[in-house]
């Protein structure tokens, strides 16, 4: 099962709580998508908040409730609420996010905090063996998947776009 893990904060919005313009409009969950991500996981610390706000005593949301929450944040580069409920996961504890990206599996990675929340958890190097193939990256404000070239001027619509090419190649 093709599955993004994803955090919030740096990667699909600015940390003004402002998704991105590249990724808004429904652009993001149009191309993941095309690229046939069945299931999306959120390790963002947004899941922790939502939690957290959800054990007062007089108003306990459902994980649907939460979900739907979640969605609200980045509602602009996921407007379609039933698509995003489908697939959507909350995982909690994001200090130890990268427990929670099983390896084993069709996995992809964005977070701007990869390296240290992969690397916790994967161990040392875990995060340059999977740095061009499954870890998305963010570098002046874009999102990319491989090589860092393409971070400047392509940002995720493209990287995302290339992700076919680095199929085919092997990765």
């Amino acid at each position: 099962m093709k599955t993004l893990y994803f955090d919030i904060d740096g990667t699909i919005n600015d940390y003004h709580d402002v998704t991105k313009r590249r990724l808004s409009d429904g652009t993001l969950q149009k191309l993941l998508n095309r690229k046939g991500f069945e299931r999306l996981v959120c390790v963002s610390g947004w899941t922790t908040m939502i939690r957290d706000a959800s054990r007062n005593p007089y108003f306990r949301p459902t994980m649907e409730q939460q979900i739907e929450t979640l969605r609200q944040v980045i509602v602009e580069a996921f407007p379609d609420k039933e698509d995003f409920h489908a697939r959507c996961k909350l995982e909690f504890e994001n200090d130890q996010r990268g427990r929670h990206i099983n390896l084993a599996e069709d996995f992809y990675y964005l977070d701007d905090w990869a390296k240290e929340f992969f690397e916790k958890h994967h161990g040392p190097g875990s995060y340059a063996a999977y740095e061009s193939t499954r870890i998305l990256g963010v570098v002046q404000n874009r999102l990319f998947l491989g090589d860092r070239s393409h971070a400047g001027n392509a940002g995720v619509v493209g990287s995302l776009q290339d992700h076919r090419k680095m199929q085919r190649a092997g990765a």
